[in-house]
């Protein structure tokens, strides 16, 4: 209860990263969320006599296996992956 106070006591740099004390008020005309459905609605298990099969089928489906690959989604989703997404700084200080 006092941790709560002393978070609710702290100065913000920026008020709009300040909690809301009405979160309420935060989502007046948001517009609703919908999530389409994302389940598949079919799998298969394709099972490969030699790696040169692999190959060819990693080409066909034009997306990379591994060994360690478990699965894969048709078409690619076109998801990036989270580690494009890490900043970094490319400015050295003097």
């Amino acid at each position: 209860m006092e941790n709560e106070k002393q978070e609710m006591d702290q100065c913000y740099m920026f008020d709009e990263l300040a909690p809301n004390p009405e979160p309420h008020q935060t989502w007046i005309d948001m517009p609703e969320f919908a999530q389409e459905s994302s389940e598949t609605i079919f799998e298969v298990v394709v099972r490969f006599m030699e790696w040169d099969h692999v190959q060819k089928f990693s080409e066909l489906v034009e997306q990379t296996i591994t060994p360690n690959t478990k699965s894969m989604l048709y078409p690619k989703d076109g998801r990036e992956k989270p580690s494009t997404f890490i900043w970094k700084n490319t400015q050295h200080e003097s």
